[in-house]
């Protein structure tokens, strides 16, 4: 903002954005001038209302409200306070782009130290090919059951799913096991239990 003498015909405030200054200028140019461009001192006057009435960005206040406390009221200021919405709503729109791409930025930050402290302790599950024998370890506990067997099975892998998980045929619903809800829960059937399960 600059403040110019005012007995001058120039208007007392200048607009440093280049792109709300363009459109000032096409709409004086458009709407004032088209007439006679030799004739543009007479709308000086109209001009420097509407910008003493504008808000500025720096202090939230036009300049007429800064020096009488009061809002101006003027009619031709329509089409300039539509320009300073669009302007307004684009400096938004980029604002909120750029602070979700920083919070994106943040988020995957957040997620890969996650995913490196998970991975530190994780023991890889162990892999099963179709066809291989295993053995469930038993998870449900009830009365009689401290001398009975630890491992359920033998099953037979007949599908190899991604993400660790298996189904086994033994049952009549081929139940499916995921192979790290349990820290892995299955072994080899035949392999000793200290081998196959450590949790």
């Amino acid at each position: 903002m600059q403040h110019v003498d005012a007995l001058s015909r120039y208007p007392v405030i200048i607009i440093t954005s280049d792109t709300l200054t363009a459109r000032l200028h096409r709409a004086q140019q458009e709407d004032e001038t088209i007439d006679d461009p030799t004739k543009w001192y007479k709308f000086v006057n109209r001009l420097q209302r509407i910008l003493n009435s504008t808000s500025n960005r720096s202090t939230k206040w036009s300049p007429f409200e800064l020096l009488t406390g009061v809002t101006m009221r003027n009619k031709e200021d329509l089409y300039l306070r539509n320009l300073l919405m669009e302007e307004m709503v684009e400096e938004l729109q980029e604002q909120r782009t750029q602070l979700r791409q920083d919070a994106k930025r943040n988020i995957q930050k957040i997620q890969a130290e996650n995913k490196r402290t998970y991975d530190r302790k994780r023991k890889k599950a162990p892999r099963y090919r179709k066809g291989d024998l295993v053995a469930i370890r038993r998870t449900q506990f009830g009365t009689g059951l401290k001398l009975g067997p630890k491992f359920l099975g033998p099953y037979k892998i007949i599908e190899v799913k991604p993400r660790n998980r298996d189904v086994r045929d033994g049952d009549p619903k081929q139940t499916e096991v995921n192979r790290e809800a349990f820290q892995c829960p299955m072994k080899e059937f035949g392999a000793k239990t200290s081998e196959a399960y450590d949790p």
